[in-house]
């Protein structure tokens, strides 16, 4: 997200105008915030009451931390001004996010989809700042509070937005759209994640296609060719109104074409074909999924009017994200040991994409591939068959060793072939250790699971061990 702390990002009579509560005294924010723990100097706060906490709670805190004003929907005993009251502070949340939209005269780029969200978003974020003023989503600020809350953080004169919006149930991608106003488009794949909240995959279609609902007559929905679910998306969107849809993928009538990859020492080798062009390119990441979504982001670049060959060159400078293939080295008992952390979240389909990453790694000679695996979550009745299914991927990638947590990770256990098998526990906090103690140097070890597995608990002690303590530990055994 672009900021600039010295301009000012909202006033006392925007706020007014847009909330209809004039203020009584005048004053202007540079940044917005819900969480006085991360909030900044000059930050408009805004009190949410969440599921855990009630940001009313921490008024006080807001203006300690030195807020420009706060608006609240429940009586404060704080003697700071300016105080804004409404009905409701996530309405009234909502309420600005669309006022910032309306205000501004930024391309919107919305993206959804099961899995890739913020992967394209990233890279849209990376290849576009070269080109215009951007503002994207911070992290994975994507559901009913996080979208409001990075809209109203768009600075005035931004040229392009790029937003994900996320769901967890039906009825929130609609609600999202008709505040965002995309202009363009972008649904990645559609899988079975989610599955417990709809009654078959198809009701996720119809779920993603909303993204159109705010969209106006001009506005051009990007999907994936390749999906298996292309022709009932696309019928989902001209229901929805939608009369310009263009596609990315392999498939031979994709408008925006992966033609060929190739391994590389840091990443891939890109052909494409973009508007009968062909477009060769360096991507600084492994996977056939990235290739692809790569295809989705310059074909976004093309439909906002960017220079295609430029943002396809800087595509050599994605790197993996926190939990979504981030790559680095952790020391282990006798040197180093590569991690590839994706233990954001998980589906189906993404964990199948990570391990084929995974199969992609040549370990030095006596390293191997060892896959650290926690459950997939909200999957529904189908659950114990998607995760029996990992057992074809893990032999294709020939991946020597692998470690498991959850109850639904138990039902693979039991098909894992025993010379396979690294360990399984209830809990990823059990399980940390065991695989701390288990990874040799030259391993490269891949961490994948759901938020609710809390697989990024062994990817912290990873990252968190001393070198020093092996180091020692070897001498002694000398």
């Amino acid at each position: 997200m672009i900021t600039f702390k010295n301009h000012s990002l909202w006033t006392s009579d925007e706020i007014g105008q847009a909330l209809g509560v004039p203020s009584k005294v005048s004053w202007s924010a540079t940044g917005v915030s819900i969480d006085t723990r991360t909030m900044q100097p000059g930050d408009l706060f805004i009190a949410i009451v969440g599921p855990i906490n009630d940001g009313h709670e921490f008024v006080i805190d807001a203006f300690k931390a030195s807020a420009s004003a706060a608006i609240v929907h429940k009586s404060v005993r704080c003697s700071e001004t300016p105080i804004i009251y409404v009905e409701n502070t996530m309405n009234a949340m909502e309420t600005l996010a669309h006022f910032s939209r309306v205000r501004s005269k930024a391309k919107i780029i919305g993206i959804t989809g099961s899995v890739g969200k913020t992967g394209i978003k990233e890279m849209l974020r990376l290849v576009l700042s070269e080109q215009a003023l951007v503002a994207a989503t911070e992290g994975n600020l994507n559901n009913h509070w996080g979208l409001p809350l990075s809209l109203m953080r768009m600075p005035k004169t931004t040229e392009i937005g790029i937003f994900e919006m996320g769901m967890s149930g039906p009825g929130e991608i609609q609600g999202l759209s008709n505040i965002a106003l995309p202009d363009i488009s972008i649904i990645t794949t559609i899988q079975n994640s989610h599955k417990e909240f709809f009654q078959s995959v198809h009701g996720i279609v119809n779920e993603k296609a909303k993204i159109a609902s705010g969209m106006t007559d001009s506005g051009i929905v990007l999907i994936n060719r390749d999906d298996l679910m292309y022709k009932y998306l696309k019928t989902a969107l001209q229901n929805e109104g939608v009369d310009i849809i263009k596609t990315f993928g392999c498939h031979l009538d994709s408008d925006f074409r992966l033609l060929q990859t190739k391994r590389l020492k840091c990443g891939q080798k890109v052909i494409a074909k973009v508007k009968n062009e062909l477009v060769e390119f360096d991507l600084g990441l492994l996977g056939r999924h990235w290739a692809i979504n790569s295809i989705a982001v310059l074909a976004a670049v093309d439909l906002v009017g960017g220079d295609v060959r430029r943002a396809a060159f800087k595509l050599r400078d994605m790197v993996g994200i926190k939990g979504r293939g981030d790559c680095k080295k952790v020391y282990v008992m006798g040197g180093e040991a590569l991690l590839i952390d994706e233990s954001y979240n998980a589906s189906p389909a993404s964990m199948e994409a990570a391990i084929n990453v995974l199969g992609e790694y040549i370990p030095k000679r006596g390293g191997r591939r060892i896959a650290v695996l926690g459950d997939m979550l909200e999957l529904g009745e189908d659950s114990a068959d998607f995760h029996e299914a990992l057992i074809k991927p893990l032999h294709l990638n020939n991946i020597d060793l692998v470690f498991m947590t959850g109850v639904w990770m138990a039902v693979l256990w039991e098909i894992l072939p025993k010379k396979n098998r690294g360990a399984w526990s209830e809990s990823a906090c059990k399980l940390s250790p065991i695989v701390s103690s288990s990874i040799r140097a030259d391993d490269v070890v891949m961490i994948k699971g759901s938020q609710g597995s809390k697989t990024g608990i062994i990817v912290s002690n990873l990252e968190n061990q001393d070198g020093s303590k092996f180091k020692k530990l070897q001498e002694g055994h000398q």
